[in-house]
């Protein structure tokens, strides 16, 4: 018999969520969603939501974003799969 305890790991893992340095950068940029990446880098504003919060919920920082009159909040794993962060012109 082994001393050895076998654990799993459910839902957190270190760099996979924001800090809230981070989060709080990305506040007020331009996203779109990743299907809408070919519109890059000048989407129509129709495609374009915005970075609108940052929330604090069971550990982890969340973005909140505004797309198409909708709110919706997002982890970073979420952000990072499904939007884009608009280039700012130069």
């Amino acid at each position: 018999m082994s001393d050895d305890i076998e654990t799993d790991l459910i839902g957190f893992f270190p760099g996979h969520s924001f800090d809230l340095e981070e989060a709080t950068s990305l506040i007020n940029h331009e996203i779109v969603q990743m299907e809408d990446k070919q519109l890059l880098p000048k989407p129509p504003h129709d495609k374009v939501g915005f970075i609108v919060g940052v929330l604090h919920v069971n550990e982890e920082i969340e973005l909140v974003i505004r797309l198409d009159r909708k709110l919706a909040q997002v982890t970073k794993a979420e952000f990072e799969a499904n939007f884009l962060v608009v280039p700012e012109p130069f």
